[in-house]
């Protein structure tokens, strides 16, 4: 059974949805999310850092990224705040804010600093208030570049959190929003070429951008059950596999 999918067992929540219908997120439930994006993030860390082209071939973008939410999750980890969603989603997003690396990873907290906005001070939230609170991100992530480009990881979370927000007017099932989120993801970032003329020249897509396909990946794979790759995400240089080996508020500029 999938970690998540112990959500209804009310008779009152029923309704007619599926037994593993995913209902609402807590605390606890958010920080085991977070955890299974970084993993799979942190998984394909060298993959991102090659593809990042736009604006510079610096090539850094998955250690940034991946350099911030292991600030996040050693915040998490060290907290003593149970499992109240609110406080839970406070400090995921006080920690990237903190430890973010990069422009990415500036863009990746005003992403959490947005989402725990649209959680307020809510101890539960259900699919519209993930769909919102995902709107609040959309956001945030947006105010927080001077120039906003398009084709980068701002398209593609716009684009996604918008089919999510009108799945959520219908569906009540958490795992479909991501679902739903994560499908609009990937065809927004194949797209990224077609809107940057620096990765069509490159033959890639946005690196910052497929960094958040793989954090909402990372997510759907723990709801469904499947396989994450085991990375020890606490310590201070966090393992993870070889490239090739298979998986077990400031403004900024759009750069990775």
């Amino acid at each position: 059974m999938p970690p998540e999918a112990f959500a209804v067992n009310n008779s009152s929540n029923w309704n007619g949805f599926d037994e593993m219908a995913i209902l609402y997120v807590d605390g606890k439930r958010l920080k085991r999310q977070i955890r299974a994006s970084a993993r799979w993030l942190m998984a394909h860390e060298d993959a991102l850092n090659r593809l990042n082209v736009f604006p510079v071939p610096d090539g850094d973008t998955g250690t940034n990224m991946g350099f911030t939410l292991k600030a996040v999750v050693r915040a998490i980890s060290e907290s003593h705040l149970g499992d109240d969603l609110s406080d839970i989603a406070a400090t995921v997003a006080n920690s990237a804010l903190l430890g973010a690396r990069g422009n990415s990873g500036v863009i990746l907290s005003q992403i959490f600093n947005g989402f725990a906005e649209g959680i307020g001070d809510k101890k539960r939230a259900n699919a519209m208030d993930i769909a919102y609170s995902l709107k609040k991100a959309c956001e945030k992530a947006y105010a927080a570049v001077t120039i906003p480009i398009e084709g980068t990881i701002l398209t593609v979370v716009r684009e996604g959190v918008d089919a999510a927000y009108e799945k959520a007017r219908t569906e009540a099932d958490i795992a479909i929003i991501i679902e739903t989120l994560l499908s609009e993801c990937k065809r927004s970032l194949a797209n990224t070429p077609n809107l940057l003329p620096a990765l069509k020249a490159a033959n890639v897509v946005d690196a910052g951008a497929m960094g958040f396909v793989f954090i909402v990946e990372g997510i759907h794979r723990l709801l469904t059950g499947t396989e994450l790759p085991e990375i020890i995400l606490e310590g201070p240089n966090p393992a993870r596999p070889r490239a090739g080996t298979p998986p077990r508020s400031k403004r900024w500029s759009n750069s990775s």
